[in-house]
């Protein structure tokens, strides 16, 4: 479990996304773009872009099932790549009516990216231009029936989050100018649904600005984190839940400039 002060529960949606879709907020990558700020004023380029050198990251993955009918499958492991700045994962889960007993499935998978440590050569404000690349295919459907006079329940849902934090490494603190959260996807069903989400490519941008201390050293921190789940009990019909960040789609950093 996390932490109630961790840098993951630090972050909310400053810069959130702007529409929803079936009460789903919209399928944006503000966070983890907006994440590069830290590099305002920092000695090296004016300008990055992939391969991003000296960035590592390290995985979690989580799959797991029970029941009769359950089933989980990761063809793509969680991952992401410093050479080309994506992130990538693929996974699909289903459950249907046990004829007793509980079926669930479940797939997770957590990168978290952390950059060189940066130091700052002035004090005062800087901004950035940021661009991303989202491409996903995004599933989730609940199709069930609860069985007369039995206790029942059922679900569906899929999740994909960005958070990123500016930490300066000399004092230890968060920087509230790069702190930020954005859901890239979901849905959650609890009664009949479906959702689903198709792009081949969506490009978007940023601007970011903050004020950062002469002399201080900075680090980046992202988080990406990616779920998929199922469970009935005492119903009939189907959970199913995909994603696939993989191949041809992936979730991209694709450049950053300093002004």
């Amino acid at each position: 479990m996390e932490k109630k002060h961790s840098p993951r529960n630090m972050a909310r949606s400053r810069w959130a996304p702007r529409g929803v879709a079936v009460g789903v907020a919209f399928a944006g990558v503000v966070t983890l773009i907006m994440v590069m700020a830290p590099f305002a004023g920092a000695s090296g380029p004016r300008s990055w872009a992939p391969p991003y050198k000296g960035f590592t990251s390290t995985t979690s993955n989580s799959l797991y099932s029970s029941g009769c009918t359950a089933t989980a499958h990761e063809p793509v492991a969680p991952a992401w790549s410093a050479s080309t700045g994506t992130f990538s994962m693929a996974g699909k889960v289903s459950a249907g009516r046990c004829a007793s007993g509980y079926s669930y499935a479940s797939i997770s998978g957590d990168s978290s990216i952390a950059s060189p440590t940066l130091a700052r050569t002035h004090s005062g404000y800087s901004y950035f231009y940021l661009t991303w690349n989202l491409a996903v295919i995004a599933k989730a459907a609940l199709f069930a029936s609860p069985a007369t006079g039995n206790y029942s329940y059922s679900g569906a849902s899929i999740s994909g989050t960005a958070s990123a934090y500016l930490v300066d490494v000399t004092n230890g603190s968060y920087s509230y100018v790069s702190t930020a959260g954005a859901t890239l996807f979901g849905a959650s069903f609890t009664s009949n649904g479906k959702y689903m989400l198709s792009t081949a490519g969506t490009t978007s941008y940023m601007y970011l600005w903050g004020d950062l201390v002469k002399g201080d050293h900075y680090q980046i921190l992202i988080y990406v984190d990616v779920s998929v789940s199922v469970y009935m009990y005492n119903v009939s019909g189907s959970a199913s839940a995909s994603v696939d960040l993989a191949g041809t789609h992936g979730l991209t950093i694709t450049g950053i400039s300093q002004y």
